[in-house]
């Protein structure tokens, strides 16, 4: 019998009456544990609480298994067990005596009406589950970066830290303020951002969990260089001067390896954070735009699909009812004690799977609100048949959210027939998001690639311009889908990004050759020519024929995301075009100065793309982890096969007698194409470099305007793409890799 003094070392049991503590102790089973004894099992459905009276626990994950993780040990008085008291389930770990132990077991059948006539404990033991899941979460990404720690060093860590819990839009420091520590990232996500002198804030990266924040002022003794703004609701711990002096004095030699490798990840912090993570846990929201839309089946194989990219955990009231056999604790607000249960569960859930999906309410509701507050992505699913203006929820939930505090995507559905989505721009205008996506029902692509893009695992193909060169670029995308390679996103600049446009929207070999000749060769818009005042080509064929060419089009109606970079001569600065009708778009990028007239775009003069960023690797980068370019420039030789330039009738005459000097002899395009590019070498090479894959075809030898060439030039792009693919294992490990993580066929 356990004597009812012994538990008022319980601080939340010391409100109970002497008469009520009899009666708990009357309830309670006592439990000796010989050292190494398991008191619970990992996967075990039971629900008991268990009080701590005497000796030490330790609580684990994966006993038994290879891999597994002390996630805390515990003395004192101290309660165990209160996670599956409060939110039910399996027990999510082994709990067993690290020394010989005495523990007294409280059935959940007992506690329950001990819960009812006194909520207040439910409040109690969340905020226990909480400060747990929190120390756990630090355990283990002190790990991460450290390595194994003592358990003596565990303890002064865990005692020494300061935490900090910041909402969203809440700031942690701002540009110019002291160093006074170093914090790292336990739970949530945060943004580094710096303001211009324009007045515009300029984002130079996000920390999420597992991250340090803050280390290059505090190791290089300087100020801030800039502000740390929470995106959603997270949790830090504070490193600061203090703390490491104290680490250092109480524990030299771990205390020295906690310091080094903090520097090394110094050292790596800016290369990492300049690319695209693919293992970073992220938080998703769905919110349905219309409440009769047949969504679930678009959630079911959303999630399907996301976890071929790592765990992957639904959660919608359904589950929530399911889980708590009472779907209106999700109808909660947060104020109500018994809400907490939820937060705590949600919060576990976060730090256990890499994707948490959450359904929200498609009207603002507590359960809205509560997925808003925790949630990196938000995901705005509409058919894409629906009315294109802003919904009321949605109007009401972002007036809450700081403007680029939350990233917003649009899905539209569409039925598996559909040929060409149309209208997109109706929904971009009302809406600010960082990217929208088509999916069709049925097409088990479109939900790979959308899967892709928020894994941070999407592949982009960068397309450089080169005049008829350029054909390669077609051959050479058809050899990499012919390798199991997806392509997320095209992008490209001038006869890149024309003959992009063609692999976006899906044309085979036959018709893009039967369209190439019909435009290039039969329509002759390079051959338009006009008095040279602003240019030696009128362009009103050309205007024409890409008109017919795109038909009417606009880039946000491609199913696969897609940009053509221009340069603005008003702007002195690249042009990335990702909206508007495509044939402007192409027009302006290939708008060679001299030769074509500037395309016109309100005010503004924009050129072919190749004067700034013949090779866009940076534009791609921004939106894809792998980026692959096909560039037609380097090989370039630009050299004079005789002394002197010809007179116009001599060039004639050589044209008859020999033509093959008279090709290589440079003309008025050659020369106002080659000077166009000149500016850009040394951009474009840092961009060859930057590129994950490079394809440099051998085309040298054929000329800029030689279109009757392009099914060798095509048929060259091709075949050197097969031989690139085998020379590079990596790139077909990764097609490979990738086509694992596909999701089944979509009913």
């Amino acid at each position: 019998m356990i004597e009812s003094a012994v538990l008022r070392h319980f601080p939340w049991l010391g409100a109970l009456s002497a008469v009520e503590l009899r009666q708990v102790a009357g309830e309670l089973r006592q439990i000796d544990l010989a050292k190494g004894e398991i008191l619970c099992e990992e996967g075990r459905k039971e629900r008991s609480l268990y009080l701590l009276l005497s000796g030490g626990l330790e609580i684990w994950r994966g006993w038994g298994q290879e891999g597994a993780e002390c996630l805390d040990v515990v003395s004192g008085w101290v309660v165990v067990g209160e996670f599956q008291l409060l939110v039910g389930g399996r027990r999510v770990a082994t709990i067993l005596a690290d020394q010989p132990s005495i523990v007294a077991e409280w059935p959940y059948e007992k506690i329950e009406r001990w819960l009812q006539r006194y909520p207040s404990w439910v409040g109690i033991f969340s905020r226990m589950v909480q400060r747990r899941i929190q120390q756990n979460q630090l355990h283990a990404v002190l790990g991460r970066l450290f390595g194994s720690l003592r358990k003596q060093v565990w303890e002064d860590v865990r005692a020494r830290v300061e935490w900090v819990h910041l909402e969203r839009g809440q700031r942690l420091f701002r540009e110019g303020e002291a160093s006074d520590g170093v914090y790292l990232v336990v739970s949530g996500r945060m943004r580094i951002e710096m303001p211009q002198e324009d007045g515009e804030i300029r984002t130079l990266g996000e920390i999420r969990r597992g991250e340090l924040l803050g280390e290059v002022g505090f190791f290089s003794n300087s100020p801030r260089v800039a502000s740390a703004v929470a995106l959603r609701e997270s949790h830090l711990v504070h490193f600061s001067q203090v703390f490491f002096e104290g680490l250092l004095r109480q524990h030299p030699h771990e205390g020295l390896r906690v310091m080094q490798a903090a520097v090394r990840r110094l050292r790596a912090a800016i290369q990492e954070r300049d690319q695209a993570q693919s293992s970073r846990p992220l938080n998703l929201a769905i919110l349905p735009l219309d409440r009769g839309m047949p969504y679930r089946h678009f959630v079911r194989v959303l999630v399907e699909a996301l976890s071929g990219h790592g765990s992957t955990c639904l959660v919608d009231r359904a589950h929530i009812a399911e889980w708590f056999g009472d779907e209106g604790i999700a109808s909660l607000g947060g104020e109500d004690p018994y809400s907490l249960r939820l937060h705590t569960w949600l919060t576990d859930l976060s730090g256990r799977h890499r994707f948490v999906v959450y359904v929200m309410d498609a009207e603002d509701t507590p359960w809205t609100q509560r997925c808003l507050r925790m949630v990196d992505v938000l995901l705005l699913v509409g058919e894409a048949s629906a009315a294109p203006a802003l919904r009321e929820v949605e109007s009401r939930l972002l007036a809450q959210v700081p403007v680029g505090g939350l990233e917003q995507r649009l899905i539209l559905l569409h039925p598996k027939e559909t040929k060409q989505p149309e209208g997109t721009a109706a929904w971009l205008e009302a809406r600010h998001v960082e990217m929208h996506h088509h999916v069709r029902w049925g097409i088990r692509e479109d939900m790979a690639r959308v899967a892709r893009f928020l894994a941070g695992e999407a592949v982009g193909l960068v397309l450089g311009g080169g005049g008829a060169r350029g054909f390669v670029h077609y051959g050479a995308y058809q050899a990499l889908r012919g390798a199991g390679i997806p392509i997320d996103f095209l992008g490209g600049t001038s006869m890149g990004a024309i003959v992009g446009v063609q692999c976006a929207l899906g044309a085979d070999r036959s018709t893009f050759l039967d369209r190439s000749r019909w435009a290039l060769i039969k329509q002759k818009p390079f051959q338009e020519y006009t008095f040279p005042f602003m240019s030696l080509i009128r362009s009103r064929r050309l205007d024409k024929t890409l008109k017919r060419l795109c038909e009417g089009l606009k880039i946000e109606d491609l199913w696969l995301p897609f940009f053509a970079v221009s340069s603005n001569l008003s702007r002195q600065r690249p042009h990335i075009h990702r909206k508007g009708l495509l044939w402007r778009a192409l027009r302006a990028s290939s708008a060679l100065p001299g030769f074509l007239l500037p395309q016109i775009e309100e005010g503004e003069l924009l050129v072919d793309g190749a004067l700034l960023n013949n090779l866009p690797v940076d534009v791609m980068r921004r939106y894809c982890r792998t980026v692959i370019a096909v560039d037609v420039s380097e090989e370039l030789e630009f050299r004079m096969p005789i002394k002197y330039f010809p007179s116009p009738f001599r060039f004639l005459w050589m044209r008859l007698r020999y033509p093959k000097i008279a090709s290589s002899i440079p003309n008025i395009v050659s020369i106002l194409s080659y000077s166009t590019m000149l500016g850009g070498l040394q951009h474009e090479q840092r961009m060859i470099e930057s590129a994950d894959y490079c394809l440099r075809p051998p085309v040298s030898e054929y000329a800029l305007l030689e279109f009757r060439s392009m099914e060798a030039i095509l048929e060259v792009g091709e075949s050197y793409a097969r031989r690139f693919l085998e020379e590079h294992p990596a790139l077909r490990d990764l097609a490979a890799a990738l086509d694992k993580k596909r999701v089944g066929e979509v009913e």
